[in-house]
């Protein structure tokens, strides 16, 4: 049974979400030194990442119908991501089975350290939402915040973040920006990284 108009309006807002932290986790890795911090941005990052993947190349009429996917809000989906140059990628494809196989499940093989392309796969699922969020603004004239220009913050420096808060004069969420001071982070795992008292 396909999703009723509210439930794809409601779920706007958890899309955001995704976007939103899969943008967020990246930034911060590339500021975070190793250890607990990083091993669960880097946990973070790959979960949403994955959310975001499933929305954007998986589902068809035999999947789970309780998974949204992009084509439950625009049904030419495929073709138009296709049309865009929109097949998945080499590295996306890797990430599906990585995330899987060392993040969502505990298998066999397993590596205790992986190296992921955080950038890389950050930009390619971005550069599908923003296909999705033109597309869906032509289909039903909603949208989506799709985050972008990405910095890594240096020393002391303040780096913007979005937080998502509920609208009720749209189906979509509203960002708003808030900052974070990168100057004070510190690394847990490191003895000599003590905040000044």
């Amino acid at each position: 049974m396909p999703f009723t108009e509210k439930e794809l309006s409601d779920m706007i807002e958890h899309l955001d979400y995704e976007l939103w932290m899969l943008a967020e986790t990246a930034e911060l890795l590339s500021i975070q030194t190793p250890g607990v911090v990083e091993n669960a941005l880097i946990d973070s990052f790959v979960i949403h990442g994955r959310s975001v993947r499933e929305f954007l190349f998986e589902g068809d009429k035999s999947t789970k119908r309780d998974r949204i996917h992009a084509w439950d809000y625009v049904p030419d989906w495929a073709r138009l991501r296709s049309k865009t140059g929109g097949r998945e990628s080499a590295l996306l494809d890797e990430f599906r089975t990585n995330a899987h196989r060392y993040v969502a499940h505990l298998l066999n093989g397993r590596r205790l350290k992986l190296q992921w392309s955080i950038e890389d796969i950050r930009d390619d699922l971005l550069k599908f939402a923003r296909i999705f969020a033109d597309s869906l603004y032509t289909e039903r004239g909603w949208t989506v915040t799709v985050p972008s220009d990405f910095r890594a913050a240096g020393p002391g420096e303040t780096i913007c973040l979005v937080q998502s808060t509920s609208s009720t004069t749209s189906p979509a969420s509203v960002m708003k920006p808030y900052y974070l001071d990168v100057s004070n982070i510190v690394n847990p795992d490191d003895p000599s990284d003590e905040p000044e008292r």
